[in-house]
């Protein structure tokens, strides 16, 4: 059997049972995270601050190169991926003060007159 690339998540290495195509939610549980609750990134060496963002369903292929393979998991904000302002209530909206008294035109001479 070829010798599979090991796999770090946040610095701590993963024991994937020799799997050599996992998902990178079977990687994520495996590394005892939610993976409905975190961003993933593939770093390019365990120095690499950014990475690149992978899905849940990506696969990591760890036959095609056996130098380590290093993820970060990045726990994401509750209510994060929610549109802005939904679950949150309207705000309070007190009526309009009129700035000027309100006026409706009279039938006769089409002059307005005060309500």
């Amino acid at each position: 059997m070829a010798e599979l690339a090991p796999v770090y998540v946040n610095d701590a290495r993963v024991n994937l049972q020799g799997e050599p195509r996992p998902k990178v939610s079977r990687i994520v549980r495996a590394a005892g995270q939610q993976p409905d609750r975190v961003q993933v990134r593939r770093l390019r060496d365990k120095t690499d601050n950014e990475g690149q963002p992978l899905r849940l369903e990506d696969f990591i292929d760890r036959t095609a190169d056996t130098n380590a393979v290093f993820l970060r998991c990045i726990e994401e904000s509750k209510g994060a991926g929610i549109l802005p302002g939904a679950g949150t209530p309207p705000p309070t909206m007190s009526p309009p003060t009129p700035s000027e008294p309100a006026v409706t035109p009279t039938p006769e001479t089409g002059d307005v007159e005060p309500r």
